[in-house]
């Protein structure tokens, strides 16, 4: 964020010192939610989408790429995923008994990480894990939520299946 801001100082900096922004109404959103998902928090959602209307352009600014230190000049799909897993709850002094979905989900978390192709452009994060009730008994449920992050906003659907 501290990076993508100054950039865009610069930018608009230089742009104005050239006599290009004559004439023109700038409008500099900043969300400082980065790491949150703005679309999932109403208040933001409204404010993003309220300078959009009044828009005719809109610049996203973020560094450059990490690997090769090309400009980001797009961004590919975002998919948000949950998973929920729900099987058989047991005492803990009986573990046999039950199928502990913690473990179940430990197994696809593992299958989700398989799944990241950096080349392609796809990569998946678990992010968010809960499960059970307290340690005395075998988990009968938990979950995760994923982020994922694609070029190709279609490759989406090849997830889905595997």
């Amino acid at each position: 964020m501290k990076a993508a801001t100054l950039s865009v100082y610069y930018a608009l900096k230089i742009l104005q010192d050239e006599g290009k922004l004559n004439n023109l109404s700038i409008c500099l959103g900043l969300n400082t939610e980065r790491e949150k998902d703005p679309f999932l928090d109403s208040n933001a959602r409204a404010w993003i989408e309220n300078i959009a209307k009044k828009s005719d352009y809109s610049i996203v600014c973020v560094p450059a790429r990490a690997k090769s230190g090309q400009m980001v000049i797009e961004y590919g799909g975002l998919g948000l995923l949950k998973i929920d897993i729900k099987s058989k709850p047991s005492h803990a002094g009986t573990p046999k008994a039950g199928i502990n979905a913690i473990l179940i989900l430990a197994d696809w978390i593992k299958e989700i990480q398989a799944l990241n192709d950096y080349d392609k452009g796809t990569t998946l994060n678990v992010g968010l894990v809960s499960g059970g009730t307290n340690v005395f008994t075998v988990p009968d449920f938990a979950s995760c939520e994923i982020c994922a992050y694609l070029d190709d906003p279609m490759d989406m659907l090849e997830l889905k299946k595997d």
